[in-house]
């Protein structure tokens, strides 16, 4: 951690987060301990049980949550996803259009544990009015949208913003981004204008989680860089990466021949025109084992401070688990305990066997 002079240890009446040591000069008899959340009886709490609900894609970046300051309720945006396993061709991207179709579904609460899945008068599927909000076959696929609401836009149409994968009716499965904006977080309007994110263009990884910096009123997002799998290497360019199996390197050495997944970071100041990704957080060869990788991570404004919910994927047996890291100035990030498990898989059988993460930012309801 950089040292903090007397500007940064100004803390005013802000609440504080023993995340770091920073505003801490002495200790006596005191020591620190991670505690892990408990989770409720009630999960999971949202489950498939509409016939236009294929798979709905509730992990990593297919699902976002957030709460909305002016009406109190809470909004679910998540991804239904067909995919046609007769049509997909060897070697194609499962998300290409010849044997997929992604859109989003929006459900709604109010303490966060009962969720209505209302119909919405907007996508109609085999008679059933559904709750479908974005993604049609004449627009195109839809998935892994990322909402903020901006609480410093006057113009109400534009009160929440969103970026989105997009893939185009007939098109390939390259991972291209759209940004939408919209006055109550369900009803979406692209922007004519598609988002770049510098020398990248429209194309980026396919994991992006927005937030608002209070402070600077700047956009902020963690994200893949679209090249971070090409580290240096003896082998070909073409050589078939399997990732866990026997022709995988693990190529772990300095921070620039790193090609497992890692976090990166991107900020903007209109939500279109973003700056070029940059490296924030990468797994430890001295404290991650040798299949950890970091899938995304998600911000949280929290007393003048920064939270981050660390989705780790486990490359070999294929799961996940949420570590924590903690920013002061939501540009420089270190890990809270690192290598320790903040939020953990359930039980063998349960319905979180395999994979828990945390896609959006906590939403505070009553206490």
């Amino acid at each position: 951690m950089a040292d903090l002079d007397t500007v940064s240890l100004y803390i005013d009446d802000e609440p504080q987060f023993f995340f770091d040591n920073g505003i801490i000069e002495s200790v006596h008899n005191l020591t620190r301990t991670l505690h892990s959340p408990e989770k409720s009886d009630a999960n999971p709490v949202i489950q498939s049980d509409k016939p236009w609900e294929y798979v709905t894609y509730f992990t990593g970046n297919g699902y976002h949550v957030w709460g909305d300051t002016a009406t109190g309720r809470i909004h679910c945006l998540y991804t239904s996803w067909k995919f046609d396993r007769e049509k997909r061709a060897p070697g194609v991207s499962l998300v290409n259009w010849q044997h997929s179709r992604l859109r989003q579904c929006y459900a709604y609460s109010d303490d966060g544990v009962e969720w209505i899945k209302p119909p919405m008068g907007i996508q109609k599927e085999d008679g059933h009015d559904t709750n479908i909000v974005f993604g049609t076959e004449d627009y195109g696929s839809v998935y892994s949208t990322n909402a903020v609401e901006d609480p410093f836009e006057e113009n109400p149409e534009k009160r929440f913003k969103a970026i989105y994968t997009y893939v185009a009716p007939g098109g390939d499965s390259s991972v291209i981004k759209r940004a939408a904006h919209s006055p109550d977080g369900i009803h979406w309007t692209p922007y004519e204008k598609a988002p770049s994110f510098g020398k990248q263009g429209d194309h980026l990884g396919d994991v992006f989680v927005g937030a608002l910096d209070p402070a600077s009123r700047t956009y902020i997002a963690l994200t893949r860089h679209p090249w971070m799998g090409n580290a240096p290497r003896t082998r070909g360019p073409s050589y078939d990466l399997v990732v866990g199996g026997p022709g995988f390197d693990n190529t772990i050495g300095p921070a620039n021949r790193r090609n497992r997944r890692r976090i990166f970071q991107t900020e903007s100041r209109d939500f279109l025109n973003w700056s070029e990704p940059r490296a924030v957080l990468a797994p430890d060869p001295e404290i991650d084992n040798l299949d950890d990788s970091f899938y995304t991570m998600t911000p949280m404004w929290l007393g003048g401070q920064w939270l981050g919910f660390i989705a780790v994927f486990h490359m070999v047996s294929n799961t996940f688990t949420v570590q924590l890291a903690h920013s002061r100035d939501g540009r420089n990030w270190n890990r809270i305990a690192p290598g320790r498990t903040w939020l953990d898989r359930g039980p063998v059988g349960s319905w979180e066997e395999f994979m828990v993460n945390v896609s959006a930012a906590p939403v505070v309801v009553g206490d």
